[in-house]
């Protein structure tokens, strides 16, 4: 399984929107360099599928709009993804840590029963083994 880095974006104050960057700096077991969610945990960095960002620009409900991943991935579905994967991006080696995200019971969507591809798609990794991660970037599972 592999596919290719297709964007990148990192958070640097909570709160602020998420800017574009061409290559981001992992550090093991801290997370993205800049990003305001730097020091540790295990959500250190977000991945998430182009399909599923496809999906979401025309969907609606409370998350979508705001949601951001890190790392965007094409050329591999996010179904391939499980908890315990080691994946190789860049010079990094990340592990997934959780697979979906947890829904809030005041969106639209889960009022209605309609289902969110946030709480399959998505998955949170902690940083292995730090380095640089650029745009075009080989995604590989290990």
């Amino acid at each position: 399984m592999s596919g290719t880095v297709a964007a990148l974006k990192l958070q640097t104050c909570k709160g602020e929107p998420f800017c574009e960057a061409e290559s981001l700096t992992l550090i093991a077991g801290a997370g993205i360099l800049g990003d305001c969610h730097f020091g540790g945990g295990k959500g250190q960095v977000c991945l998430l599928d182009e399909s599923c960002r496809r999906w979401m620009e025309g969907a609606e409900g409370l998350c979508l709009q705001r949601f951001q991943e890190n790392v965007l991935v094409a050329g591999i579905s996010s179904e391939e993804w499980r908890q315990g994967d080691v994946l190789g991006i860049g010079e990094a080696v990340l592990e997934i840590t959780q697979k979906g995200k947890k829904c809030f019971p005041e969106c639209k969507r889960v009022q209605e029963g309609e289902p969110c591809r946030l709480r399959t798609s998505c998955c949170f990794a902690v940083v292995l083994r730090g380095g640089t991660v650029k745009k075009g970037a080989e995604v590989r599972k290990r």
